[in-house]
């Protein structure tokens, strides 16, 4: 039996603006070891699924030498970063402004940097993260948030919220598909200008506003080809959450983190991406489900600005933002049909539902158009109203173009609901800027 083969000198190019550490931390195999095919081709898997380069070519030629072969790596570098400024109009939100700039590849180091800052007259939004996935470069992963957020949809004040989020992270397995992270989260959050009403309702437990302080862990599972447009593959997020602490008894509360809202939150999101042409990734099928759960842990009524509500570009297209949940009404007039006397309250559970499938139209431009089909709701309103049934998931069509432009993905978006209800829109189009899922 012979002498086996051995890797020699593991050559990086093409690597610019990318530092050599950032690739050679992906290559499954060292200098020095056996060769062996398969981790040749789970190195090459590795870089490409990291969304940085538009190519990977492995060789390897004969090394210094017998039975030793070297490793070239050559990479061609595809644009990682985007940015966006521009005016926009929806049928809802009338003239809006957008700046948005991130970077998946940021300063070559492997970072993951975003900003971005949306206004309109009833959305005002500015966000800043940053996420390093090698922490120190080691298997950690850290990341850190800020945002503030204020806008009116459905009622007549204004939410806020603003705060922030510290989240480190650990890879469970080797090829660093699974990731268990710890947040913490502590932002001020409620409405603006509540009116008498409003106040009054479920014992004042509904709409108040405090400090919400919460610790969370979220189990990952990523298999997707590409982090940054993947085409196959699946995503699976499990997270629950403590905000606050228990009640002990009937007049003490364990306070275990502070803040002024005690409740536990569980979600789950999962992700499936299949191309439906054998050996082509021009036609896509992609799926995305979410569930969630929160309840108090205090025995109060969870708070409006933590209740679940679905409608929008992000959650059910074809139904304005926030549109759809628990509602109560508003006693405003005797006709139970107009849209104004129905007040979302929000649910305590949300159930959605993404089906899309897209195609490329204009490879080389980044040009694709899009068919959904969308189905949710949110579920069991105060007092246990409402509970979580699947004949009453809203339902909805539509299709869209989008572009992968040089200032980052752009979405253009029709929905239609089926059966609309009284006061709904026929049909709802919106614009978005980066991806859905």
């Amino acid at each position: 039996m012979g002498e086996k083969v051995r890797i020699g000198r593991i050559n990086i190019s093409g690597n610019d603006p990318t530092f050599d550490k950032v690739v050679r931390r992906e290559i499954q195999i060292d200098e020095g070891e056996i060769y062996r095919g398969s981790l040749i081709r789970a190195s090459k898997q590795r870089l490409m699924r990291l969304g940085y380069f538009e190519d990977v070519v492995i060789s390897t030629p004969r090394g210094d030498g017998d039975n030793v072969l070297d490793m070239n790596v050559q990479v061609t570098e595809r644009p990682t970063g985007s940015f966006s400024l521009g005016l926009g109009y929806s049928n809802l939100e009338s003239l809006t402004f957008n700046f948005s700039v991130q970077k998946n590849n940021f300063l070559g180091l492997g970072y993951l940097m975003s900003g971005a800052v949306n206004w309109s007259k009833l959305r005002r939004q500015g966000s800043l993260s940053l996420f390093d996935p090698y922490f120190l470069d080691s298997r950690w992963t850290a990341s850190i948030d800020a945002f503030y957020i204020s806008q009116q949809f459905q009622i007549q004040n204004d939410e806020y919220r603003r705060g922030g989020t510290l989240s480190i992270g650990r890879y469970l397995d080797p090829r660093n598909d699974m990731q268990l992270r710890l947040q913490y989260t502590i932002e001020d959050v409620g409405l603006q200008n509540i009116d008498a009403f409003r106040l009054r309702l479920y014992g004042g437990d509904l709409y108040r506003n405090g400090m919400t302080s919460t610790v969370g862990t979220t189990l990952s599972i990523d298999k997707r080809n590409d982090r940054i447009f993947p085409t196959r593959g699946i995503l699976t997020n499990i997270s629950t959450a403590l905000s606050g602490g228990f009640r002990l008894n009937e007049d003490q509360v364990l306070s275990m983190f502070g803040g002024d809202f005690n409740f536990i939150e569980t979600k789950v999101n999962f992700r499936l991406y299949q191309p439906i042409v054998p050996r082509s990734d021009r036609v896509v099928f992609r799926m995305n489900l979410t569930f969630g759960d929160i309840r108090s842990t205090d025995g109060r009524e969870i708070a409006f600005i933590h209740r679940y509500r679905a409608g929008g570009i992000q959650s059910l297209r074809g139904f304005q933002w926030y549109s759809l949940g628990p509602s109560i009404r508003v006693p405003n007039s005797d006709d139970p049909t107009r849209a104004d006397d129905k007040l979302i309250v929000g649910g305590t559970e949300t159930w959605t539902n993404n089906f899309e499938i897209e195609s490329s139209i204009v490879p080389q431009a980044g040009i694709s158009g899009v068919v959904f089909f969308d189905a949710g709701n949110a579920f069991r309103g105060p007092s246990g109203t409402y509970p979580l049934n699947p004949l009453d998931l809203r339902t909805s069509v539509g299709a869209g173009i989008r572009w992968r432009s040089p200032i980052g993905p752009l979405r253009f978006e029709l929905g239609f609901p089926l059966a609309p209800q009284p006061g709904e829109k026929p049909s709802v189009f919106d614009f978005g800027i980066g991806s859905f899922f």
